[in-house]
């Protein structure tokens, strides 16, 4: 029989989302700060306000246009420096971030001429927003800054200067400014999602969620508050809440596409694997060529047993991505468990020369080589592993499997020993030394041994199995007899013996 001997580790990538995006964007209302309608400019500022807000670019930028050209016939500075305002503002909203950034300078060159801070305040407030657009995080927030020394009571300003320190990993300073902007606005969900997405990108996860709440009590439609409570929740580790978050999300938001990959994560870390797969499915629909979703809907098929889907998802992954480390060693452990040892060993090696510092590699790949009967490479790779990582226990274990299939029993008694020194509660230890133990019969420390896999599992068939066969080894025909009779009693449990071995040894001992 051919076992697997390690605890395989589904190694996935999580995209975390993208929360840092100015919240807040173009404000123009250049007509509001006109005291009077000087030459009907306000009118015509008015219509492209109006357009704006309404998303009529083309129409917004004409009659921003118009009135720049009426200002300069009048030279009205005050005016031009308006004007301009809008016509920047209108070009920020339709993506034309650098053009945007001339004309805004422009317009901040007639400051001296704009006599209301609140309206220098919005200007410079739109400037930073085209610069965090540009993800020139610096700019963006030197600009956030001279809009609040004009203006300090506005909490949309500080709701994106908190974006862009979110941006630069400044999760404090993002932090205080979100906080500054809820208590100028205490009804404001957007501040309390960002903030939470601070705390998320932080790693604190109950502030996180705890603001996410607070988002939810004030706007119990707010699908992007679902959607980053189910990521603090998944990263919390709480992945029903976050399966459940992710649900009410869709169910309010059936564009976000982004759930189905997160989702499907969720299902993968508590074990179900078809929903896994039928959310990677749905995920792939909208997103064909994204080699981290085969990766991760390959590895829901490893974990299903299904090798062939598995391996192809992780070649389509390769395929987009001919540097994934990762799906060269996931696709070598599904071939290893097809027992396809050539191709196996081709992707681990694959894997190795792309990140020489794994010890999983290594150890997987040592597990290849015994198979193969190359039990001296076997026993460098998991000594590698050991290299990387000494507290690797698996790794001596199997070192210890490799001497004993050679019955070297003394040094896989000692790598065994290795092995639960560093993980007194590995179970499967104790178990293997056992059976060392008996085949180098010493009968005594091995049913010392099953006792103790018994105390840390006190229904492993296979170790009662093992006492039955040590004591008869031993002539003790009647604890042998109770220790197989008992083993019947857990006979779903037996793994490494089967029920007609059990009676073939009672028979054996006859009555």
């Amino acid at each position: 029989m051919k076992h697997i001997f390690i605890t395989l580790i589904c190694l996935s990538i999580f995209s975390i989302p993208c929360f840092a995006l100015p919240s807040i964007h173009y404000i123009a209302g250049v007509s509001e700060f006109i005291k009077y309608n000087e030459y009907t400019f306000v009118d015509l500022t008015a219509n492209g306000d109006d357009a704006l807000n309404h998303g009529d670019f083309h129409a917004a930028e004409t009659s921003y246009q118009a009135a720049y050209d009426l200002a300069m016939a009048k030279k009205n500075y005050k005016l031009i420096g308006y004007a301009l305002f809008g016509i920047g503002a209108t070009l920020g909203a339709q993506g034309k971030y650098d053009a945007s950034i001339a004309k805004l300078k422009q317009s901040a060159g007639y400051t001296n001429y704009i006599e209301d801070s609140a309206a220098i305040a919005r200007l410079y407030f739109d400037l930073g927003v085209s610069y965090h657009f540009l993800k020139q995080y610096p700019s963006a927030i030197e600009n956030y800054h001279i809009a609040l020394g004009y203006d300090h009571k506005e909490y949309w300003i500080y709701l994106n200067l908190g974006d862009a320190y979110v941006d630069t990993k400044d999760f404090d300073s993002a932090i205080a400014n979100f906080s500054i902007a809820i208590v100028a606005d205490s009804t404001s969900r957007i501040s309390y999602n960002d903030r939470g997405a601070a705390y998320f990108r932080k790693g604190d996860y109950p502030h996180a969620i705890s603001d996410f709440n607070k988002a939810i009590s004030l706007d119990s439609v707010y699908a992007n508050a679902y959607f980053n409570r189910g990521y603090a929740y998944y990263y919390a580790g709480n992945y029903d809440l976050a399966i459940n978050d992710f649900n009410i999300s869709m169910s309010l938001d059936p564009s976000n596409t982004d759930v189905y990959k997160i989702r499907g994560d969720a299902y993968m870390n508590i074990g179900q694997y078809d929903n896994a797969v039928l959310d990677y499915n749905s995920a792939l629909n909208y997103d064909t060529n994204n080699a981290e979703l085969y990766y991760s809907r390959g590895l829901a098929y490893n974990e299903q047993g299904n090798y062939a889907l598995a391996i192809a998802d992780f070649t389509y992954a390769i395929r987009f991505d001919s540097s994934y480390t990762s799906a060269y060693f996931n696709r070598g452990l599904a071939y290893y468990n097809e027992n396809n040892y050539d191709y196996a060993l081709k992707d681990l090696d694959h894997s190795i020369a792309l990140d020489s510092t794994n010890p999983i590699a290594f150890n997987i790949r040592g597990l290849v080589y015994f198979a193969q009967s190359n039990y001296d490479q076997a026993i460098a790779d998991f000594h590698d592993a050991l290299r990387l990582d000494s507290t690797y226990y698996l790794a001596y274990q199997n070192i210890g499997i490799v001497y004993h299939k050679q019955e070297m029993y003394a040094q896989a008694i000692e790598s065994y020993t290795r092995a639960v020194n560093i993980n007194p509660r590995y179970l499967k230890g104790y178990y293997y030394r056992a059976r060392a133990y008996k085949d180098n019969k010493e009968y005594a420390n091995s049913i010392a041994d099953y006792n103790k896999v018994l105390a840390l599992d006190s229904t492993d068939a296979d170790a009662m199995a093992g006492m039955g066969k040590d004591y008869q080894l031993k002539n003790d025909k009647i604890s042998a007899r109770l220790w197989f009779e008992k083993t019947l009693q857990f006979k779903d449990k037996l793994t490494d013996w089967t029920v007609e071995d059990i009676n073939e040894n009672l028979k054996t001992l006859g009555k």
